[in-house]
């Protein structure tokens, strides 16, 4: 089954792969399935090189490498450019996914199993 990987706003590519963080906790995402060594070195690069951060964890762990490792997994993610419940009535006017999506234009939810519509994704979880 072929996937179409969509072509998305605010990402950077290092190493060939394009990186971008997601979230405000540190959490990042390389579109596409990557070992877990190239993806840690493409988020450290990301860290660095557009963070401006000393490492993936900014200096706070002695040996970043062997938790940084653990904290890599692949999964599939889920396009949205529009949150479901924009326009209800309860609907939070502090909606984590209304902002994400009119900061960047788009919203990525990721899960473990591939599913319709689905593309691969390698993330790490701070």
């Amino acid at each position: 089954m072929s996937v179409e990987i969509p072509e998305l706003s605010g990402f950077t590519e290092i190493y060939g792969m394009r990186v971008s963080t997601i979230g405000e906790d540190g959490d990042m995402v390389i579109l596409g399935h990557h070992e877990t060594a190239y993806a840690l070195a493409a988020f450290t690069g990301y860290s660095v090189d557009t963070l401006g951060l000393s490492d993936i964890y900014d200096g706070l762990q002695p040996d970043p490498g062997p938790t940084a490792t653990k904290a890599i997994k692949r999964g599939w993610a889920s396009l949205k450019t529009a949150c479901d419940e924009f326009g209800e009535d309860e609907h939070d006017p502090d909606c984590y996914e209304c902002i994400e999506i009119s900061e960047c234009s788009w919203y990525l939810e990721i899960g473990e199993k591939e599913h319709p519509n689905s593309f691969p994704v390698t993330y790490f979880t701070a």
